[in-house]
């Protein structure tokens, strides 16, 4: 039972992943560019 809920909540997820890629790409550069900024100020 287990075994089946893992693999379609695996495949919902890829779904949602593959389906907002574009998206995910923009927050995840978003946010590295919040981490750059927040070392650089700590660095100061």
């Amino acid at each position: 039972m287990v075994g089946v809920w893992y693999a379609v909540d695996a495949a919902y997820q890829q779904q949602a992943i593959t389906a907002n890629a574009d998206a995910m790409a923009e927050a995840k550069a978003a946010l590295d560019r919040q981490v750059e900024a927040a070392t650089r100020a700590m660095a100061r």
